[in-house]
This record gives C-alpha cells, sequence and structure tokens, in this order.
C-alpha cells in the first residue's frame, strides 16, 4: 500500500472526526451525513480489512455505485404484525436528507414460514443506516458518516468518532478475493 493512500484514507477520516465534532454542536435533532472526498481505494478490500460486526457490500444492477459500510447508527425492524408500507415509511422518516443516504436490509420472502436460526435476528423485516460507508461511483470515492445529532441522546457523536477512530487501512493480507461470478438471470 502506497503512503500516499494511508495517508490520504487517514486525512479523509480525521475530516470526518472534525465534521461530526462541528455537527454535534449545533445540537438540534436529527440524522446527518457527512461526507469527504476519499482516495479512489476499492471498496471491498476496504471493507474486508474492517472488524465490525456488521458489514454490507452493495452495487445495483445497472449502477456503476458501489458502496461498503460498515456498522449501524439505525436499525428498523418490523415485527409480524408490521406491514411493508409501514416499515418504509419508518425507513424514509430516519433517513438522512441527503442525496447519497440509504437504508440497507430487506424482508422475508415468507415471513410465515420457519426461519432458519441464523436469520432469526432479521426478523420478518430488517434494515438499517450503516455508520460509516465509502462509496465509489462516477464521481470519485468518497468517506462517509451518518449520526445522530440530539441533545436528549447525546452519545451518538462519541460512537461515531469511535467509529472512525476504528477504521483500517485496506491491506494485502487481509483481502480475499471474491468467488468469480460464473453468471446471471433476471427475472
Amino acid at each position: 500500500m502506497s503512503p500516499v493512500l494511508h495517508q490520504s484514507m487517514t486525512d479523509a477520516a480525521a475530516r470526518l472526526r472534525d465534521a461530526v465534532r462541528a455537527e454535534a454542536a449545533t445540537g438540534s435533532r436529527r440524522l446527518v451525513r457527512l461526507s469527504v472526498p476519499a482516495s479512489p481505494v476499492d471498496p471491498s478490500a476496504w471493507l474486508c480489512c474492517q472488524r465490525d460486526d456488521v458489514r454490507v457490500l452493495w452495487s445495483g444492477k445497472d449502477e456503476r455505485r458501489i458502496m461498503a459500510g460498515v456498522g449501524a447508527v439505525d436499525w428498523i425492524r418490523g415485527d409480524a404484525h408490521a406491514t411493508p408500507a409501514g416499515v418504509i415509511a419508518r425507513c424514509l422518516r430516519d433517513l438522512p436528507d441527503h442525496p447519497d443516504a440509504r437504508v440497507y436490509g430487506g424482508f422475508a420472502f415468507q415471513p410465515s414460514a420457519a426461519v432458519d436460526p441464523d436469520w432469526q435476528a432479521f426478523g420478518p423485516s430488517c434494515f438499517w443506516i450503516p455508520r460509516v460507508e465509502l462509496v465509489r461511483d462516477d464521481n470519485g470515492t468518497r468517506l462517509a458518516c451518518n449520526v445522530w445529532i440530539d441533545d436528549s441522546a447525546p452519545g451518538d457523536p462519541a460512537a461515531a468518532l469511535e467509529a472512525l477512530d476504528r477504521l483500517r487501512e485496506p491491506d494485502p493480507a487481509c483481502v480475499q478475493s471474491p468467488p468469480a461470478i460464473t453468471g446471471r438471470v433476471n427475472h
């Protein structure tokens, strides 16, 4: 890994930490997304090196945007009585007012079917907003942090700063090659 790349990712995280501190000083209750330019790092390589329990890699079928995210600033779960429309309304309510903000997750295909123990924690629906994201698209690479600003719950900016402090640089020793894609069927 080149020293320039390492310094640039470190600088991006430092700029985000400064932005979190500044935003926390405003005090009004809302979920905000703070974003800064970052080095052109492969999001999947970056994600492989992160140690957070919650990790996601996403890319749309017909998009050139790829996002790697770690942690969760917000969980939106629906129980057996929640309607999909109600869960989606909660997702939209919590989403930061930012053009790049996204919620990730989904609904069970058959909520009434027996659930494998590995999937029980997700319930009938589970969505989340990542704490930290590395996004690469046609406009470049950006490091973003989603944080709750709320005087009644002042711990979230500190949790965001801790998450930024835990970020690791991509290291060839921890990056595993993904399996080859052998085909695709669109339905």
